[in-house]
């Protein structure tokens, strides 16, 4: 079945640790799930999770903005956009464990 891979990328060019995994059809995600828990890569455990809807959103505009023949002004605006959005989340999960931290 088909399936693509996102590795998204920092500022710099390198990899920033995790990868968007799409595959045709449930039953494909699932198996793969199940045969990833327990692999390692470079001697460290993967942690496979299936994405929230908001980041699998953030995955499918991203690829969309990345398809071979869109200008880097629309890439730039969805990499701003979702940055923003990946800082408004860490700000929020901050805030929580401050709160459980009193």
């Amino acid at each position: 079945g088909g399936h693509s891979v996102r590795l998204p990328k920092r500022g710099d060019g390198r990899h920033k640790g995790y990868a968007f995994v799409e595959f045709a059809t449930r039953s494909e995600a699932s198996t793969a799930h199940s045969g990833a828990q327990s692999l390692h890569l470079y001697g460290r455990p993967l942690s496979v999770e299936y994405a929230t809807a908001e980041e699998a959103e953030d995955a499918n505009l991203w690829r969309d903005a990345s398809k071979e023949g869109e200008n880097n002004k629309e890439r730039a605006r969805v990499r701003d956009a979702l940055e923003k959005r990946a800082k408004k989340q860490s700000s929020k999960t901050r805030e929580v464990e401050k709160a459980r931290e009193r």
